[in-house]
């Protein structure tokens, strides 16, 4: 499977919710996947964070209002 980035919005709230070393500990997850994981406050934050991670501008789905 591609490695695929996840923007979590809140990092206060899922860092309380998952534990991410424990994963890592137990085997769930490697060490390497935290580089998936990244943090923002909100949606234009996370549109940021995805274009850092090699996400591609492209046309917006019909319906969606422009940013």
């Amino acid at each position: 499977m591609h490695r695929v980035p996840v923007v979590l919005v809140g990092e206060a709230y899922w860092s309380q919710l998952v534990n991410f070393k424990h994963l890592i500990q137990e085997g769930m997850i490697s060490a390497e996947d935290l580089e998936l994981f990244a943090f923002a406050d909100g949606a234009e934050g996370a549109w940021g964070k995805l274009l850092e991670r090699g996400l591609k501008r492209g046309p917006r789905p019909p319906g969606l209002p422009s940013l």
